[in-house]
């Protein structure tokens, strides 16, 4: 039996319709059998409380949505200091984990609203895919759920190609057919030997017809 990922969504109280929208999102992947959590499904606050429950949520999570928006940004810097210091505590853990994991990461994921701007996503974060929500809802889902959109096919056997630069090769490798074969150096060797001691026993018979010649001469 397959698990179902834990998913922990991190974002801020923009406005009642931002806050519908990620518990939207929310609802979504737990009908689709991912356990997603957002504190809108708590009734009243946790036991141990906001703090407690935050750092618990992001390191037990298998992955954490961080929904990017101008207000999410200003906060997770911590530069809202009236409001939204849940995000602030948040994003002081997340890139605390990430610094330790030396930023390899993938388990932070930043998403977008459909109107969103890439710029909205924190800077140790900006490095990885982000999504645009609900444009890229089943992209994500893909990935939370480890089914890639493309499997390669097996890997086959390397494809011979014939040289390029040499005509007569690449003719001889399209024909199918072989090279001449090297010539025997022996057997060469045996011709030159051969074509030499003619040429000197022609020498040889020139020179003792010439001696004769001059003999009958003397004589006479």
């Amino acid at each position: 039996m397959t698990v179902s990922p834990k998913v922990f969504i991190s974002y801020s109280h923009d406005s009642p319709a931002h806050r519908d929208f990620v518990r939207s999102i929310a609802d979504q992947l737990r009908t689709d059998g991912i356990e997603a959590l957002i504190d809108q499904y708590l009734n009243g606050s946790p036991r141990e409380g906001w703090i407690k429950w935050m750092e618990q949520q992001i390191e037990t999570a298998d992955f954490v949505l961080l929904m990017c928006t101008p207000i999410y940004l200003q906060r997770y810097r911590g530069q809202d200091l009236e409001k939204g210091r849940g995000v602030s505590f948040e994003g002081v853990v997340i890139s605390q984990t990430l610094y330790d994991a030396f930023q390899s990461n993938d388990k932070f994921i930043p998403v977008i609203p459909h109107e969103g701007n890439l710029d909205h996503v924190p800077l140790p974060l900006k490095a990885y895919n982000c999504y645009r929500l609900p444009d890229d809802y089943d992209n994500l889902y893909r990935y939370l759920t480890k089914q890639p959109a493309y499997i390669p096919p097996p890997l086959g056997s390397k494809k011979v190609l014939p040289p390029l630069g040499n005509t007569s090769s690449s003719t001889l490798n399209q024909n199918n057919t072989s090279p001449p074969p090297a010539p025997n150096s022996s057997s060469a060797l045996t011709s030159i030997n051969a074509e030499r001691r003619a040429r000197l026993e022609e020498k040889l018979r020139a020179l003792y017809k010439s001696s004769l010649y001059t003999t009958i001469r003397l004589t006479h």
